[in-house]
């Protein structure tokens, strides 16, 4: 199974920290920091997803992972519940040469991913860092392939996964575990300002805090309880 577990997200500005890493491949084009969305993509350990809403025709993108394998995030236009009908890129960092790599997919079901015979994600670049793989790379809002989603109209579902293994040499790629994959609650339009978006994230964190706090008035009244029980024993 794929990318069926629930995930949250926080949206806000972000600034890129610039590092130094042990693998670096791509070109010299940068973002500046100049980064206009970010979501943090977190289970257990996520995905830092961040782009730059700024160019009229390309979104520039960058995903983050703890982990020395693949890194992958999809798009969805309709949600099904799993990864059908996504728009999936995944990259990783050779662990041998530190070369990058980027690939354009598309999912037919919830199962392994097809690589798309046109490929639209373009690498700028992709470090690691540690224990830490970052991959930048940019596509049209609109690539005109039907196997993409239209980032420019369309509000998509984001999903997520990583995997501590890179994509082989054969193209095969290792099945991810529950813990390393998920999906956003919510639809978003990655064109629209930040702002707009948040409203929706800000729903969610409320929704949070409001479960942690009847968790913690819960464990309050179980504590008081048996503090009570053990009174009366003594």
């Amino acid at each position: 199974m794929y990318w069926m577990a629930t995930s949250f997200v926080v949206l806000s500005s972000c600034h890129l920290i610039v590092g130094h890493g042990d693998h670096h491949h791509g070109n010299q084009e940068t973002t500046n920091g100049n980064w206009t969305h970010t979501a943090d993509l977190k289970k257990i350990v996520g995905v830092d997803f961040k782009w730059e809403a700024t160019d009229p025709d390309y979104v520039l993108m960058e995903m983050s992972s703890k982990t020395m394998g693949y890194v992958s995030v999809g798009f969805c236009p309709e949600w099904h519940g799993s990864m059908e009908g996504c728009d999936l890129v995944i990259g990783w960092v050779d662990d041998t040469t530190g070369k990058g790599h980027l690939n354009d997919y598309h999912a037919l079901s919830n199962t392994v991913p097809v690589k798309d015979t046109s490929q639209d994600y373009e690498l700028i670049s992709a470090k690691q860092t540690g224990f830490l793989t970052t991959i930048t790379f940019k596509r049209k809002w609109n690539t005109g392939d039907v196997n993409d989603a239209d980032l420019e109209k369309n509000k998509v579902q984001l999903i997520w996964s990583w995997h501590p293994e890179d994509v082989d040499s054969q193209g095969i790629i290792k099945a991810h575990d529950k813990n390393t994959r998920g999906h956003t609650r919510v639809m978003i339009s990655m064109k629209s300002p930040p702002e707009e978006n948040s409203v929706h994230f800000k729903k969610i964190d409320s929704l949070l805090s409001s479960t942690r706090s009847s968790t913690a008035a819960t464990s309050l009244i179980v504590a008081t309880f048996l503090a009570l029980v053990v009174l009366q024993d003594m």
